[in-house]
Order: C-alpha cells, then sequence, then structure tokens
C-alpha cells in the first residue's frame, strides 16, 4: 500500500490552475524559424501582443509549441475576469490554462477534431497536420440544454 505522500506531486512541480476553456482567448499563430522553446516562446508573445487589446501584463497567457511546428498555440484571460479572492487562491501557481490543454501534445491523424464537453459548453479542438491544432473554438451550451441543442452545436 501506498501512502499519500507518495502520491503527491514531487516539491518542484510547477503548480498549475486550470479554468473553464470559454474564459480564454485561443488562436494560432505562426511561428517562423523557432529551433528552440524559448524562441518560439518569444514569437507567440509578440504575436499575442499583436492580437490582444490588452498588453500581457493584463493578460494569464501561454502557447503550446512542438520542436518543427510552424505555429503555436496561443491562449489568454483578461486578468480583470476574476476576483481578488479567485486570484488569491492560485497564490504560487507558474500556469493558469484552459481545461483542452490537457489534450494538447496528442498527435493525431491529419484533419481530426476533437469535441470535449464541460458544463459551461463544448469545445473543438482541430488539427489539421501536426502536433499543434490549427484551431480551438468554444461553444456555450446551458447547463439544461437538452440533446438537440447538444447535437446542434457538435454538427457546428
Amino acid at each position: 500500500m501506498t501512502s499519500p505522500a507518495e502520491n503527491s506531486p514531487a516539491p518542484d512541480a510547477p503548480r498549475v490552475i486550470v479554468l473553464p476553456d470559454a474564459l480564454f482567448f485561443v488562436r494560432a499563430v505562426p511561428v517562423t524559424g523557432a529551433t528552440t522553446p524559448v524562441e518560439a516562446a518569444v514569437q507567440a508573445e509578440l504575436a499575442l501582443e499583436g492580437l490582444s487589446p490588452f498588453p500581457p501584463a493584463q493578460l494569464y497567457f501561454s502557447h503550446f509549441w512542438a520542436p518543427g511546428a510552424d505555429r503555436a498555440l496561443v491562449f489568454a484571460a483578461y486578468r480583470r475576469r476574476f476576483t481578488p479572492d479567485q486570484v488569491e487562491s492560485w497564490e504560487g501557481a507558474e500556469l493558469v490554462l484552459p481545461a483542452f490543454a490537457a489534450l494538447l501534445g496528442e498527435a493525431p491523424a491529419a484533419a481530426t477534431t476533437m469535441l470535449v464537453t464541460s458544463p459551461e459548453g463544448l469545445t473543438a479542438i482541430y488539427w489539421d497536420r501536426g502536433p499543434v491544432p490549427a484551431g480551438v473554438q468554444f461553444k456555450p451550451l446551458a447547463a439544461d440544454a437538452d440533446e438537440p441543442a447538444r447535437a446542434q452545436a457538435r454538427d457546428e
């Protein structure tokens, strides 16, 4: 039998806060000639600065990039959308990510779309080629949405 300490994360493991997909702005952006994660991160942040009406200091943001990929997926949430109590509970977090980020790193076949349901709605992640998705879209759904409404959202 294992003790709870054996199942807990290593002391140096980053603390990650996972939030609903609906709270994030998501775009695939070009990354040209990046050969290192640092180069890709710089290009992703610069692209985000051009896309967002808010400066990065007012955002929780990150990106996903795979070595050799010609694009990165950037995602950002406006900091003011969250109450001081929420933010206080995240103290020490190194990353604030959308829930769909747990699926990044998969390398599905070309022209694959994954649909992820959540209490807030439906997230579609589309890969046209390679490990970095071409796009992510979120469709809000009422918690009490019936099956025809959910089917319509999936079709859209």
